[in-house]
């Protein structure tokens, strides 16, 4: 199944902010991929912890977390302050390999419910390569002084983007993941920063390049998306191969998205758990809501994978996220 994947260093990477549903979160994804066993056992978990989270008081709370080789990881105050949630979400890339042959960059709201071997093997290479889900929809722009940029400009905005950062236009395009009704221009991959898988070479383009876009594209565009556009534009300025995996690699908890890509329970291997239209992410594991959560009848089948995930985790999920003997460390705003 991952034979050639026995020998490579393997690290998964989530970003936080120390809250008791994060940190809950947290818990589910790394009892989930320990569960596949392999190479997923025995893998790297790495947490980014913004906020000015004294990490070794919240190493303490998590009991849990001793002996899994998991890891919590400082954001630099000065990047958090400077950055904010966006500097948490993209200090994943700043830290560069660090030692890893392959890196996974997930989400929160992301869980590994399957074999995932097929998307590392993608970047199991020396050329820097990168791999994953096609993003919904274009990104939406609060702002530009450039015309072709402002929201709603779907046919030049990346074209308009690629000029600003002096790279030519052209190449590898795909459709967005939820335009059912081929509404928007094909786009360069422009990835959902759920899931997005990373070779060393590759990341070592983004540990040199994420804070400078970061900076650079604000004289540009205000987008909240900056983290997946800075993903898209530093590979296509590095001429990083970006491979477009399938839905079941990012499967979002959408009706739509399920039903559009003629997805079933048994092909899912990540799953985004973003919509909060059935369940509530940041409540749904702490040990308070965790049994309500667990007898609820619910009806996308996205979400009935994760509740039975949870079901068979229960043991696991069921003790406090944090120890009642210790506070976080966290300002007051």
């Amino acid at each position: 199944m991952n034979g050639e994947l026995e020998d490579k260093r393997i690290e998964f990477r989530v970003p936080v902010s120390p809250t008791p549903g994060f940190i809950s979160q947290v818990r589910f994804y790394a009892c989930a991929l320990r569960r596949l066993g392999g190479i997923y056992e025995r893998a790297l978990i790495s947490i980014i912890v913004g906020d000015h989270c004294d990490v070794e008081e919240l190493r303490k709370q998590n009991e849990w977390s001793a002996g899994q080789n998991l890891r919590w990881i400082a954001v630099p105050d000065d990047i958090f302050d400077k950055y904010g949630v966006w500097g948490t979400a993209n200090w994943r890339l700043c830290m560069g390999a660090e030692g890893s042959d392959i890196i996974v960059l997930s989400d929160a709201d992301s869980v590994i419910v399957g074999d995932i071997s097929p998307a590392l093997q993608l970047v199991n290479s020396s050329d820097a390569a990168i791999a994953g889900h096609m993003a919904n929809a274009p990104p939406v722009v609060q702002s530009s002084p450039i015309k072709d940029l402002r929201n709603g400009n779907h046919k030049k905005f990346w074209p308009a983007l690629y000029k600003a950062f002096g790279i030519p236009w052209g190449g590898d395009l795909h459709r967005y993941s939820l335009d059912k009704g081929r509404d928007f221009p094909e786009a360069p991959p422009y990835f959902n920063g759920g899931f997005v898988v990373f070779n060393r070479a590759a990341l070592a383009h983004y540990q040199r390049e994420t804070i400078w876009f970061e900076d650079a594209i604000k004289q540009f565009a205000d987008t909240y998306y900056r983290p997946q556009i800075g993903i898209t534009i530093i590979a296509a300025k590095n001429r990083i191969k970006a491979h477009s995996l399938p839905a079941q690699y990012n499967a979002t908890n959408d009706l739509l998205h399920y039903q559009l890509h003629k997805l079933t329970p048994d092909q899912l291997k990540v799953i985004h758990y973003l919509r909060c239209d059935e369940i509530n992410r940041s409540e749904i594991f702490l040990p308070e809501h965790l049994e309500s959560f667990l007898a609820r009848e619910l009806k996308n089948p996205v979400n009935q994978v994760v509740q039975s995930l949870a079901l068979q985790l229960k043991n696991s999920l069921s003790q406090n996220c944090f120890s009642d003997s210790v506070q976080i460390s966290v300002p007051i705003a």
